[in-house]
This record gives structure tokens, sequence and C-alpha cells, in this order.
């Protein structure tokens, strides 16, 4: 998701070169010219305190000030220039030019927690900004910005309710703010609310018209919609199924049965029991390929939801359980890894996970006299044959592939591995550096052990 530049407002402070009076020997004056500007300060403010209305003491302490600040906004400590900035707008309380570099020193001081996950100190600096400088534009999209950010990492976390507080008010600072409509259509697609998410999407594209991506994504939750706007659903505390009709209510509630049990299996495995609500979609096959643009053969979908056929699930509760055992996987897989990960190991984990393990070794014999023939691709090549999926026989293999060969690497090195490794492709890792890591061997070793074994076997 794109972000805005956050952007730094620059600062200015005219001041003359001496204090008045230039000839007084007093302490403040003699700090001065020493360039102790601190310890001026002090002498000029106890000075002041003596005499209140004493003009030439407040301008010299102002001069010494606006030192002060220069310095400090030059080393960007903008704690210590919003101290003497109000010091001398103490001085001067209607001086507007004096506010609103307050104001700016608060902006800046603000986009340096900006990136954090400090967010009480970005609402504070930011609030603290517009009170000295309340029409300042520029201040107001850096606030909408930095609230659209953190509403984001909010949001990666599926804590929506407050990620939406958060983009909320970022559109009070900035309603021509497009990712912020993003993200809240984001959330209300997350929760099933596609007209919401509509909405939203057209008032980010209406904003910001070259977001082509988001335009195709619109065209399919339109159609979507459509496709879904009279389905009927059947809810467990952590699952949602959608359905056409009542006829299919059976299979809805069996899905939902089956799901409940995947989540404390596969959880066991994953150590993981996603406490957000997961939505499953069953479709007709002409629906599902008009929605998702899959093969005919294809079984599945996890994009965010899991989407399946009524037809595959008429077929038995067998399949059924394969079935969503599998895209399950996937969902957690997609949880831990935020999506950095390799298709291959993505299918064969998931493959991994099914329930029925009994084909497995009629598979590595079938496999072993791929080998023998010299048929195998190479695992390193095989996200290609998963990103291109233009041939079935290429295809089949490549899945079959991916499942032995993450079979054997479970079966070798244990799960434990396998949540390490996916843990660090969360952290945004590359797969090779992880690997490598983790197993202390690089792609090339682990296929070279697994084709020794798979032969021998």
């Amino acid at each position: 998701m794109r972000k805005y530049i956050l952007v730094n407002i620059l600062i200015f402070f005219l001041f003359s070169s001496s204090p008045l009076f230039s000839k007084d020997k007093t302490n403040g004056v003699k700090y001065f010219y020493q360039k102790k500007y601190e310890k001026a300060v002090a002498c000029f403010e106890a000075e002041l305190k003596i005499n209140p209305e004493n003009r030439k003491v407040k301008k010299n302490l102002i001069l010494s000030c606006q030192q002060l600040v220069n310095q400090y906004v030059e080393n960007k400590n903008w704690n210590k220039a919003i101290e003497y900035s109000k010091k001398i707008l103490e001085l001067d309380k209607n001086d507007q030019i004096l506010k609103k570099n307050v104001a700016v020193l608060y902006n800046n001081y603000a986009l340096t927690y900006s990136s954090g996950e400090n967010l009480i100190y970005v609402c504070k600096y930011f609030r603290a900004a517009l009170k000295y400088d309340p029409d300042n534009d520029q201040i107001k999209k850096n606030f909408s910005v930095a609230l659209t950010n953190k509403a984001g990492d909010e949001y990666g976390k599926k804590r929506f309710s407050s990620a939406s507080q958060l983009l909320e008010e970022a559109i009070i600072y900035d309603d021509k703010n497009w990712n912020a409509y993003i993200y809240l259509g984001e959330i209300a697609y997350s929760l099933d609310n596609l007209n919401e998410a509509v909405k939203y999407w057209r008032k980010a594209l209406t904003l910001n018209p070259s977001l082509t991506d988001l335009k195709s994504r619109l065209e399919k939750v339109e159609r979507e919609n459509q496709i879904e706007n009279k389905f009927n659903t059947a809810k467990i505390k952590y699952f949602k199924v959608k359905f056409e009709g009542y006829r299919d209510s059976e299979n809805a509630w069996k899905a939902l049965r089956i799901l409940e049990n995947a989540r404390y299996k596969i959880g066991s495995d994953f150590k993981l029991y996603p406490t957000f609500t997961i939505t499953v979609i069953i479709y007709t096959s002409k629906q599902f390929n008009t929605l998702t643009n899959s093969l005919d053969w294809a079984l599945g979908m996890y994009d965010g939801k899991i989407r399946v056929k009524k037809e595959d699930l008429i077929k038995g509760e067998k399949l059924l359980r394969r079935i969503l055992y599998h895209e399950y996987t996937h969902a957690l897989i997609h949880k831990i890894t935020k999506g950095n990960i390799p298709i291959w190991l993505n299918e064969g984990i998931a493959q991994f996970e099914e329930p029925d393990k009994d084909n497995i070794p009629r598979e590595k014999k079938w496999l072993r006299n791929k080998l023998q023939k010299k048929e195998l691709i190479s695992i390193s090549k095989l996200e290609t044959i998963f990103a291109v999926r233009n041939d079935i026989n290429d295809l089949t293999l490549a899945y079959l592939e991916s499942k032995i060969f993450v079979c054997y690497l479970m079966d070798r090195y244990g799960f434990h591995h396998f949540d390490k490794l996916l843990k660090c492709l969360g952290k945004g890792e590359k797969f090779d550096v992880s690997l490598k890591n983790i197993f202390y061997k690089d792609l090339e070793k682990l296929e070279e052990e697994w084709l020794f074994y798979l032969n021998r076997n």
C-alpha cells in the first residue's frame, strides 16, 4: 500500500547579530559574546524578573533565545528549539509569525515519531502545532498521513476498529487523503461489507485516477458484490460461510465444523489461533471462474477469503476436508509471512497439512519414476511453473514435487524449522538467506538430499 511522503516545513528566524547596548558589561552580554547562549538567557531572565519592563533586557533575551533556536533547528533538536521559541513567544504573545514558527517546530518534532509506533507523541505534537497555526494545510496533511500510516499498521494486525477510528480522524484533517479511503475500503472488504468497500474505493479513485491496480480491484469487487448480494450466511465464532440459496446450508454447516477442527489441528502445528473472522464463500463453478479467473481444475482459492465451488463440496466430506484444510493453511501462512513466501513452499506446506496422507507412498513412487526418467522439475524452477500456470501437466508435477519435498523436510528437520522460517519471512527477510540461516544449507543442497532419499526409498 502506497504511503504519502511526509514533508518538512522550513523555519527561519530573523535576528540582529548582537545585543542592544553592547557596551553594557552585564554577565548576560558577556555570555552572549562568548556564545554561551544558555547562560546568557538565564542572566537576562533573572534581570527581567527584577525589572519586567526593561525593554533592553527583554530584547537581549529574545536575541539569545533566537540564537539557541537556530542552533537546535540546525541539529534537529526540535524539543529544545520549541522550548526557546516558546520563551520568545511569552514575551510577545500576539506575534503571529512567532506562532507559525512554533507550529512548524512542533510539526517537525511530530515527524520524528510518525514512522514509529508511538502514536501518542505524534498526536500530541501535531495537535500542538495546529493550536499555534490552526489553518496550516501542510501540517494538517502531515497529521493525516501519520494517522493513516498508523492505521495501516493496525489494519495489518487485524485491529479494524482502531484502524477505522484513526482513518476517520485522518480524513477530518485532509479529506483528499486517498490512501485513507483505500484503507477504509480494505477494512470494509475484510469485514465483508462490499457496498462500503466499493464506496470508499470509488472515492479514492476520484481523488487519484492513476490508481490502476485499485481500479482493477474495484471492478472485481463490484462483480463479487453483484453475485453475493443475495447470499445467505452461517456463522460460528471464528468463521463465516456465505452461500447461495437454502439448499447449500447443509454444506455451509459442514464447512464450519471442518474449519473448527482445522483451526485446532493446524493451529497446534503453527502455534497460531487467529481471533479474527475468516470468510468462506461457496460459489457455483461459473461464479468461481468469473470472479477468480482460475483454471477449471482449481479446487479452491485463498485471497483474504476462502473461495470454493459447490460442485466440489457435494462430492463428499473427504474432499471438503481436504480443500478447507488446504485453504485454511494458506490463511495462516499469509498471516505469518505477510505474503513474503515462494508459491511452491506455500503450496507444499498447505498440501502437507491436508488430513489425508494415504496417497503419499504412491506419490513418492510416481516421483521416483519421474526422477529415474530425468523428468523432474528443479525445485528452483517450480516458482515459474506456479506463476505461469499454462501447462496442466507441469503444474500437476509442480504441486506434487512441492508436497513431497516439504514432507521430506518436515520428517527430517521437524516443523519447528518451518515455523522459524515463516516468521523470518514475515519480518521481510529474503527466502534464500532465511533458509540457509535456519537449515544451514541452501536450496540446492536440500534438493540434493531429497533426491537421494527419493531414489533410495
